[in-house]
């Protein structure tokens, strides 16, 4: 449970307080009026749940001080419905397909029992969801025979290879509370293959372009992963000898991405996303151990169309705006038109999923090269008219692999400022600085320095700045000044980060100035830049 109190002078404004859940549902919440507001919730869960508290003022009123005391107390986990199988010899009786939720709990171990025939495997499998981990243990006849610890996946085994039944025993513990899932499958040797255990997507084999041979047990799912790349188009197939069976194909995140069952199954499937793995599973349909063939093909496939198709030449470049979702690849090249003001710089910049191999180029209306980027993202370009007429830019994007990207555009007037200067360059010098502690969408060019004015920073008193961009053209820097202390943040990251103290005995306004390094007399570098600071 929790216990919060929030402590105040309601004399001043009263101040009241709720509490959310993770996605905004209402949990609880207090409004006394007196001058300590407390309230105490017991979560029902055996996992962490996050949440949110709202603190408000009851009514209007000005500024009130508030402190906040949270108290955090352990409660028992809550009991499954299985609590009296606390030792082996109350372990609770299972057999094959048995399936159900339990409670893990300190102290207070969970013991399961199966009668294992001379022939058979009988496989235990946990799933939860927590981030601690379990302590699973199986024995047979008393003899540890096989454990696991460690991950939020457990698969635990045991063949009898004799010839008489022998009771196994698996025991569960854990030093929290935690709820897992527990499934049972018990099935013939016969059943077990070379690619076991791969009954789950925790322990799925990778497998490849090509044919293996495997045996689907009853109740249980054969998993396998599949690395595929963009555009790549896969073909499954599993001939009808092998029965009633199934076959499917799953995203990382456990979406289905396509299904076929019957007297053998097949699949053709594109993959129209990012390079990534797939999980492939295979399962029968008859209580049976089946044995199957399955046959996997990949054909390497052009780029998905995307909305600017047909653009892979200079002769079908589309002028282009930002957009998402686009795709270039070894055969598909985009080209696109960039219009530049008179006066004025054009940036371009991709973000692609994958960077290898990933170019963007620029060039004239005349086919003229100008610049090129790739690497790490954003990959840009950029390109002025700096005293010349509009004019029309060439972008071509390519890619050694189909892969997906964002891309976007841009344009600057040369001697184009934010909205404060309004013509007047009315921030131009500390001694006019603007008052502003936080913006967006500014402005910083190549002859134009801006001076903002962050407040008033008492003695002992610290004012943080964090000024950020995209290196578009040119590279902005920034200085804070406090008084005679200045702190000069020149790095070439899109980040600066600075920090002043007020040692004096007077107040000091705080002064932040951004600027392009070697910003006197450059040619039309423009950024968009926006900042945030803090005094206290």
């Amino acid at each position: 449970s929790v216990t919060i109190d929030l402590a105040h002078d309601p004399a001043s404004t009263d101040i009241d307080f709720a509490l959310y859940d993770a996605v905004g549902g209402y949990i609880d919440g207090v409004g006394t009026g007196n001058a300590v507001e407390t309230l105490t919730w017991e979560n029902p869960t055996n996992a962490a749940v996050p949440v949110v508290l709202d603190v408000f003022p009851y009514g209007a009123g000005g500024c009130t001080p508030y402190t906040v005391e949270v108290t955090e107390t352990p409660l028992a986990c809550t009991d499954d419905l299985l609590e009296d199988n606390d030792t082996p010899g109350t372990a609770t009786l299972l057999s094959s397909a048995d399936a159900f939720s339990a409670v893990a709990s300190p102290g207070d171990d969970d013991h399961f029992t199966v009668s294992v025939a001379p022939g058979e495997e009988v496989a235990f499998r946990l799933r939860e969801d927590a981030a601690d981990d379990l302590d699973v243990e199986l024995r047979a006849a008393g003899v540890l025979v096989d454990s696991e610890s460690t991950g939020r996946s457990y698969a635990l085994f045991y063949s009898n290879t004799g010839t008489t039944y022998v009771d196994v025993v698996l025991s569960v513990s854990s030093v929290s509370c935690i709820d897992y899932d527990l499934v049972v499958d018990v099935y013939d040797l016969a059943c077990v293959d070379l690619w076991e255990p791969n009954g789950d997507d925790g322990a799925a084999p990778e497998i490849y372009a090509g044919n293996l041979q495997a045996i689907a047990a009853p109740h249980e799912i054969d998993s396998y992963t599949l690395w595929v790349e963009t555009g790549d188009l896969v073909d499954l197939w599993i001939p009808t000898t092998a029965g009633q069976i199934g076959l499917a194909i799953y995203d990382e995140l456990g979406t289905l991405l396509d299904s076929d069952q019957g007297f053998g199954a097949s699949l053709l499937w594109t993959n129209a996303s990012g390079p990534r793995y797939v999980y492939v599973l295979v399962w029968e349909l008859e209580g049976l151990c089946t044995s199957y063939d399955l046959a996997v093909s990949i054909t390497a496939g052009s780029c998905p169309i995307d909305f600017w198709e047909p653009n892979d030449d200079s002769l079908n470049a589309p002028f282009l705006f930002s957009d998402t979702g686009l795709y270039a690849g070894p055969a598909d090249e985009d080209w696109f038109t960039m219009s530049v003001p008179a006066d004025s710089r054009g940036v371009a910049w991709v973000v692609p999923d994958d960077t290898s191999g990933f170019y963007l180029d620029l060039y004239d209306a005349a086919g003229g090269y100008i610049s090129s980027d790739s690497g790490v993202a954003p990959i840009a370009v950029s390109t002025t008219t700096s005293g010349l007429p509009a004019a029309d830019f060439s972008l071509v994007a390519t890619s050694s692999i189909c892969t997906a990207y964002d891309i976007g555009v841009d344009t600057f007037g040369c001697t184009e400022d934010d909205a404060w200067d309004f013509g007047l360059d009315q921030n131009d010098t500390a001694l006019t600085a603007q008052p502003l502690t936080s913006g967006i969408g500014l402005l910083a060019t190549g002859t134009d320095r801006d001076f903002w004015d962050l407040g008033e920073v008492a003695p002992g008193e610290t004012v943080d700045v964090v000024v950020s961009f995209i290196h578009r053209a040119g590279d902005i820097d920034a200085t804070l000044t406090l008084g005679l202390d200045v702190d000069p943040s020149g790095g070439t990251s899109d980040t600066e980060v600075m920090t002043l103290t007020n040692l004096g005995l007077t107040t000091e306004h705080a002064i932040l100035e951004v600027f392009h390094y070697n910003g006197s007399g450059a040619a039309c570098r423009v950024n968009r830049y926006g900042f945030d600071s803090q005094i206290q």
